[in-house]
């Protein structure tokens, strides 16, 4: 799936309020936190709060590339999925949460 990396310093979108402080990284789109980066507790969550749209994913997207990962967000038949190395790991509900090594 291709995505866009928006024209700014850190390659995401203009919408978005990107905070980063003490080993915590995260990225808000209006009043979700679509990326939550916590290195402290070594954990990664993506949260569409209930927008399974192509603007969110572009976020998440934009989100994990900043950050270094490979790994990609896509909407497949309604729901969000998380394109793995070789699979695809969807989203509990509005959420995915992964440990981060």
């Amino acid at each position: 799936m291709p995505y866009a990396i928006a024209n700014t310093q850190t390659g995401i979108g203009r919408q978005a309020k990107i905070y980063n402080e003490n080993g915590h990284f995260s990225v808000q789109l209006h009043s979700t936190v679509v990326y939550d980066e916590d290195r402290t507790n070594n954990k990664l969550t993506l949260n569409n709060g209930g927008w399974v749209t192509p603007t969110t994913t572009r976020y998440m997207n934009q989100a994990l590339a900043y950050r270094g990962s490979s790994n990609r967000v896509a909407i497949r038949k309604g729901a969000m999925v998380l394109l793995c190395t070789k699979s695809e790991c969807p989203f509990e509900g509005d959420k995915l949460v992964i440990e981060l090594i």
